[in-house]
């Protein structure tokens, strides 16, 4: 959130009234905040510029590929304007790396757990080291797609711990339909390792049994 300090206030503005999630166009602005841009260009160039940090925060998130017409859509541009603006990372890059893979799992709840769960780093960590634990339980939940893993895991950790998400806004950040995550949600508590009791002894989560 810092780095959006860093972000002209009208683009601030601009981004915040397209129609995407709200963790979408926060990463938005971060990736923009790292690039370097002239005034002209950044006039010139702002819908080619936001559809090129649109599909660079849909990547760092853990989206993997995602459809260009559907950016392109909701930022106003031809698709070959925005196949040119995506292709262009050069022009757009200094300081920030393109991202070009799938981000991995411990990552995807680092970003999806602060954001949208507003999860502090603590409660992070431990939340990672539960996900290896079940993960190494039932290793067959791998072959759930990303998302709908990492959005049903912290589903769970939430319900485990007491916490308030709101279905419609987790669905929305991770553009799943909440049923979906509520089931995949169920069949991680169903297959939940015992926690040890040293898992972290400043949490509350050390009293919880999992079963």
């Amino acid at each position: 959130m810092n780095m959006e300090r860093n972000v002209p206030e009208g683009v601030k503005n601009y981004v915040y009234a397209l129609n995407f999630p709200t963790l979408i166009k926060i990463k938005v602005c971060e990736v923009y905040s790292q690039l370097d841009l002239t005034s002209d260009f950044r006039k010139k160039g702002r819908k080619k510029i936001i559809c090129y940090c649109l599909h660079q925060a849909y990547l760092a998130l853990g989206f993997g590929s995602i459809d260009v017409m559907f950016i392109a859509e909701r930022v106003g541009l031809e698709k070959p304007a925005a196949n040119a603006a995506i292709a262009a990372k050069p022009k757009y890059k200094t300081g920030y790396t393109s991202i070009s893979a799938t981000i991995p799992l411990p990552d995807m709840i680092r970003n999806f757990g602060d954001c949208v769960i507003g999860l502090d780093k603590t409660d992070i960590d431990v939340a990672i080291e539960l996900f290896d634990l079940i993960i190494k339980k039932n290793p067959a939940l791998l072959t759930e797609q990303a998302r709908p893993l990492v959005a049903a895991f912290l589903l769970y950790y939430t319900k485990l711990n007491g916490r308030h998400v709101d279905g419609d806004d987790l669905a929305d950040a991770f553009n799943l339909k909440y049923a979906n995550i509520s089931s995949l949600c169920n069949e991680i508590s169903k297959i939940a390792p015992t926690l040890p009791q040293n898992i972290n002894e400043n949490t509350e989560i050390n009293s919880v049994i999992i079963i």
